[in-house]
């Protein structure tokens, strides 16, 4: 039997179908989801700088910049007790660190998500035009098309 996943013939054991295959990817997602802050999300404005934070839940800081040298700076991010272990943030508060990186070399959370960020603006952009709005799916297009616009105007 051809395996399209590995390119060969025969009962290879790591085969799997179309549908064991998803299941797996769904099973990965949820162990190796990024725990990254809840949004809502909002930039806002101190006499230290701007900073990306949560406009409710006690505005728990996400982002901010601390001065590097005379004309730069490098992002902060709050790191909250059990952010290592893929700890959920919640309400918890933490404590701003420079850089990107959790001690364990691992990135940030929040900054895996800003990094995603354009890629996937660009991947429900194609969806939208690919698909449209769909009998059934109307409500849901129409949130992705002002989630596009919220980030594009």
């Amino acid at each position: 039997m051809w395996n399209p996943h590995n390119g060969k013939y025969g009962d290879d054991p790591h085969y799997m179908t179309a549908e064991e295959e998803q299941r797996q990817i769904e099973r990965e997602m949820e162990t190796n989801m990024s725990k990254h802050t809840p949004g809502p999300w909002d930039w806002f404005e101190s006499t230290r700088g701007p900073y990306l934070a949560t406009p409710d839940r006690g505005r728990l800081y996400v982002m901010g910049f601390a001065r590097l040298g005379m004309q730069g700076a490098t992002p902060r991010f709050s790191h909250w007790d059990g952010i290592e272990g893929g700890a959920e943030r919640e309400r918890m508060g933490g404590i701003m660190c420079d850089g990107v990186k959790l001690p364990s070399g691992d990135l940030h959370p929040d900054a895996k998500l800003i990094k995603a960020a354009p890629e996937l603006l660009e991947l429900l952009k194609e969806l939208i035009d690919i698909e449209g709005p769909q009998p059934g799916h109307i409500e849901w297009a129409n949130k992705v098309k002002a989630a596009i616009a919220k980030a594009t105007t």
